[in-house]
């Protein structure tokens, strides 16, 4: 993900690459996302929408959020999130 802030709203992109030996043969699909930040400060989350082209070229949407797990950026946290998909 890209994105960037606007007071309460984030705006960007995001792209995912599929697994080379699952349905989608390894494809990479990119796309737009925007998302407002909850009027609940605690945990602080974000919800939207995502849209994206799918494989046959039409036109894909979905529900997108994000919540703060942890506030600290220190080496272990990025430690512990900065990891591969499971």
């Amino acid at each position: 993900m890209d994105l960037s802030v606007n007071g309460r709203v984030l705006t960007g992109t995001w792209a995912e690459q599929t697994q080379a030996g699952g349905r989608y043969r390894g494809a990479v699909y990119t796309g737009a996302i925007q998302l407002i930040e909850d009027d609940n400060p605690d945990p602080r989350c974000f919800a939207g929408k995502w849209a994206g082209f799918g494989k046959d070229g039409e036109t894909n949407t979905g529900p997108w959020s994000l919540t703060l797990v942890d506030e600290h950026v220190s080496e272990q946290a990025v430690a512990l999130w900065n990891r591969e998909p499971e």
